[in-house]
C-alpha cells in the first residue's frame, strides 16, 4: 500500500504540472471541474491529505473564516440580486458615514446605503464619472491601496479626506480586485476597529505567492470583527482538497466583536439571502463551512 501510495502522488505531481502549464487558458469551469475530478480520484485512492501543504491552507482558511452568529442579528441582502449584491446586518453601523470602495458601473449598494441615510463616501479612479448620482453620494477620483501616491491612497488618508477623521462606527464595503491586501496589510488595527462593519471581496486566494499576506491580513481583519457572512464568487474557479474547498475570491461580511452574543454557526452556505454573482451559472455551493470545527471552539 505504500509503494501504491507514493506512486499515486508521483501521479498526481505529474498530472499537476503537466495541466498547470495549460490552466490559464482553461474556462474558470474547467478548472474546477479538472480539481474536483483529480481529488476526488485521490481521495477514493486512499491518500491522505494531512501533509499537503494546499490542504492545510485551505483548512486555515476555513477556521480564520470562521463563521459565527447570534440571535439578535437581522440579515438582508443590500445592493443587486446578483454581482454588485450583499449579504449584511442590519442595522449596519452606529455612524451613518459609509466608505464604497469600488464603483465601476454599479451603485446598487451605494443607492440603498444612501436612501437609509448614509452619506456614500465613493472612491475608484478606473472610472471617469458615477453611472448615476445621489444628493448624499461623495465620488473621489482616487483607488484605495496601501500607500498614497499617484492615483491612490490609503485607508487612513481615506477617513481624513473625508472630513471624519475624529469619529468611528463606520460602514465599510470594498471590491477592488485585489488591491485589497495592500490596503488591509498598510491599515493599522485602529484603522479597521473604527468600521462597525466591513463588507469585502477577498480576490486571489488560490495564489500560492498570496498565502502569507492572505493569512496575515485576515489576522488583523478578525482581531476585533467576527465574520457573520461567507460567499463565494462564481465568477471565478473552485479547487477542492480533500474534504475542504476554497474559491478564488470570496465576498465575506464582518461585524465588531463586542456587538452580540455570538456563537459557532452551524448555517450551510449558500443562504436564503444569496444570489449567484454571475445569475447564469449555478452558486457555489459552500456547504457547512464550520463543518471540521467544534462547535465550542
Amino acid at each position: 500500500m505504500g509503494a501504491a501510495t507514493a506512486l499515486l502522488k508521483k501521479i498526481r505531481e505529474r498530472w499537476h504540472i503537466d495541466i498547470t502549464k495549460y490552466e490559464e487558458g482553461l474556462l474558470k469551469n474547467d478548472a474546477s471541474i479538472l480539481s474536483y475530478l483529480n481529488n476526488q480520484y485521490l481521495l477514493s485512492s486512499g491518500i491522505s491529505y494531512e501533509s499537503d501543504d494546499e490542504y492545510q491552507y485551505f483548512k486555515l482558511i476555513h477556521k480564520m473564516l470562521c463563521l459565527y452568529t447570534a440571535d439578535d442579528l437581522t440579515f438582508r441582502r443590500v445592493g443587486n440580486i446578483s454581482d454588485g449584491g450583499y449579504v449584511m446586518v442590519h442595522p449596519y453601523s452606529e455612524n451613518r458615514v459609509a466608505f464604497s470602495l469600488g464603483i465601476h458601473k454599479d451603485v446598487s449598494w451605494d443607492l440603498e446605503i444612501a436612501d437609509a441615510g448614509y452619506d456614500v463616501f465613493q472612491y475608484d479612479h478606473t472610472i471617469r464619472k458615477l453611472p448615476i448620482r445621489h444628493r448624499r453620494f461623495h465620488w473621489t477620483r482616487k483607488g484605495i491601496s496601501g500607500s498614497n501616491h499617484g492615483d491612490y491612497i490609503d485607508i487612513r488618508r481615506m477617513i481624513e479626506d473625508s472630513g471624519h477623521s475624529d469619529e468611528s462606527g463606520f460602514l465599510l464595503k470594498m471590491d477592488i480586485e485585489g488591491s485589497e491586501w495592500d490596503a488591509i496589510e498598510a491599515a493599522g488595527g485602529d484603522d479597521i476597529s473604527r468600521f462597525d462593519q466591513i463588507i469585502v471581496e477577498l480576490h486571489d486566494l488560490l495564489n500560492p505567492a498570496n498565502r502569507t499576506r492572505v493569512i496575515n491580513c485576515l489576522e488583523k481583519l478578525t482581531e476585533n470583527h467576527v465574520v457573520i457572512h461567507v460567499h463565494g464568487n462564481n465568477y471565478e474557479k473552485v479547487y477542492w482538497r480533500g474534504d475542504t474547498l476554497l474559491p478564488n475570491s470570496l465576498e465575506v461580511t464582518l461585524i465588531k466583536k463586542d456587538r452580540h452574543r455570538f456563537r459557532v454557526s452551524t448555517e450551510a452556505l449558500p443562504g436564503m439571502f444569496d444570489a449567484p454573482n454571475d445569475d447564469t451559472m449555478p452558486d457555489i455551493f459552500l456547504g457547512q463551512w464550520n463543518r471540521d470545527l467544534r462547535i465550542d471552539e
